[in-house]
């Protein structure tokens, strides 16, 4: 766990001294590559999806807010519905407004899940946005995962059904749309909704056990869960789902979270402590699990963990607190609450 504590203070250390670049330089590549994903699931002939204009749009978006990513994401998968056909195009802009208007209003700063869940979904790595959600977000952020996991679908379903709405005829409108719809809106996706809903559920409510190793715990069984739902939901509903893909999705899933877990939240079980304390209504049993350092330094009241401030050699010297202090600070925080 030092190790990986100690990666993740030099990575905080050089996004605090680049944070302008490395921020433009994400957006650029997040938008880049959303492009050329819409590009390669729908290679139809728009004008959106020659390389350099998606190069133009991705250099846009990274001077913009950060939310434009999402919103040319559905730019441009419009775009490529359009050139397949008319009816296409209509469709995938009336469910891409109603999904975007349900996110903006209810889960607006988890706008990035969205395209990665359908980027993670369509390849089989449907898994890992709902868990990584479910570590460091709420249960809100189901209104943002599973629009991501229901555009999915929606490109799945017009890249398997290009050629039968191009052999109808031009204005069969109404069989292009019971053929799109009924191929996007299938009971595939209802097991795919089911696997990510209880897949994000699981992993926060299991992570906020406040158990040792619950962080880990989360991880996995966030994507055993997903693996489940899928598999048996799937095959419930009528349909016959991928077992080995949505296992191999599952199990990448699941080692790409823990992975980024060691990276992002590393801590030191061997160092909790147990609080116990009480006010007039209530007792309050606290467990603190210090987060796991590469470094120990000793001062004059003994051997004690600290950390550097960047640009500055000297470690920070923690003061000694007090356990009735401490006690009082968490009532207070508590009460506050």
């Amino acid at each position: 766990m030092t190790i990986f504590g100690g990666l993740k203070d030099k990575l905080t250390l050089f996004y605090g001294r680049n944070s302008a670049a490395v921020d433009f330089l994400v957006r650029f590549l997040f938008v880049l590559a959303e492009g050329f994903f819409i590009r390669s699931a729908l290679p139809f002939d728009a004008i959106l999806s020659h390389p350099a204009v998606l190069l133009v749009l991705s250099l846009t978006s990274a001077v913009l807010p950060a939310k434009a990513g999402a919103v040319i994401g559905a730019v441009l998968l419009t775009g490529q519905a359009f050139a397949l056909d008319l009816a296409a195009g209509a469709v995938t802009f009336l469910v891409l407004v109603m999904l975007y208007c349900l996110f903006m209003r209810f889960a607006p700063d988890d706008f990035p899940a969205a395209p990665l869940e359908t980027m993670g979904a369509y390849y089989g790595f449907g898994a890992l946005v709902p868990v990584l959600c479910g570590l460091r977000r709420k249960p809100l952020s189901l209104l943002t995962v599973c629009p991501g996991c229901v555009c999915a679908f929606l490109i799945r379903a017009l890249s398997e059904h290009a050629e039968e709405v191009r052999a109808l005829e031009q204005t069969d409108y109404m069989g292009k749309l019971k053929l799109l719809i009924g191929g996007a809106f299938s009971d595939e996706l209802t097991a795919a909704l089911a696997a990510v809903i209880a897949a994000l559920t699981l992993t926060y409510l299991v992570r906020s056990l406040g158990i040792r190793h619950a962080h880990e715990a989360a991880v996995l069984s966030g994507s055993a869960i997903y693996l489940l739902f899928y598999v048996f939901g799937g095959r419930i509903a009528g349909g016959s789902p991928d077992v080995m893909l949505a296992a191999a999705g599952s199990a990448a899933s699941a080692a790409a979270g823990l992975i980024l877990l060691m990276v992002m939240l590393p801590l030191d079980y061997r160092k909790s402590e147990r609080l116990e304390f009480e006010d007039d209504g209530y007792y309050y049993y606290v467990r603190a699990i210090p987060k796991a350092h590469g470094k120990h330094y000793v001062g004059e009241s003994g051997a004690f963990s600290a950390n550097t401030v960047p640009g500055y050699d000297e470690p920070i010297i923690r003061p000694d607190i007090d356990d009735d202090e401490l006690k009082k600070k968490l009532e207070d925080s508590l009460n506050d609450l």
